[in-house]
């Protein structure tokens, strides 16, 4: 017998007494447990191949067919940060600005530091008009990661479109300085 088996079995005739009740039946559980795990390995499988494939249709712009195959990501795992995220993403190339906004918000009810999903999010509401509530998002997804540059990036567009210029300046500053490729730089010297 190896090493390691010998050493399990040891310490469980420790910890159980021969002969004890509980032991009676126990090949049947520990088959009903394998049953359930290759169960679960079989749905994670499930759910890892209609992830990759909403996200080969996402690639290939067929955003209606990515948004089938994580709408069944979210019937079997309706926990799925990433499955709301990514149909989020495929509604707001569709236009469906409104729609995109719930599953951002529900991936963020699922995950509050989902840093992506504030700035979706916050992509979203700006075309719809909501330049304070992206803000507002911006604001949430800078304060969890600070070196976002994109973050402060579009921070700074927003505060421009409210007229804030001096705030506007000083995020597209912070985004040159975190090394944006956009043309950050060349908007703070003409504007700042």
């Amino acid at each position: 017998m190896p090493r390691a088996k010998t050493a399990f079995a040891a310490a469980l005739s420790l910890l159980i007494p021969i002969g004890c009740p509980s032991l009676v039946g126990l090949a049947p559980a520990v088959g009903i447990t394998a049953g359930v795990l290759s169960t679960q390995a079989a749905y994670a499988q499930s759910a890892l191949s209609i992830y990759k494939s909403g996200k080969e249709k996402f690639n290939r712009k067929d955003y209606q067919g990515a948004i089938i195959d994580y709408s069944r990501l979210i019937e079997l795992y309706p926990q799925s940060r990433s499955g709301y995220f990514a149909r989020g993403m495929s509604k707001a190339n569709l236009g469906k600005y409104k729609s995109a906004v719930n599953d951002y918000t529900e991936a963020l009810r699922i995950d509050p530091s989902f840093v992506a999903a504030y700035i979706g999010r916050s992509e979203v509401r700006m075309k719809l008009g909501n330049t304070k509530g992206s803000i507002k998002d911006l604001d949430a997804a800078i304060e969890l990661d600070s070196k976002n540059a994109f973050a402060y990036r579009v921070r700074g567009i927003g505060k421009e479109k409210l007229s804030d210029l001096e705030g506007a300046c000083a995020d597209w500053s912070k985004a040159a300085e975190l090394g944006d490729k956009a043309p950050v730089a060349e908007w703070v010297k003409k504007q700042c």
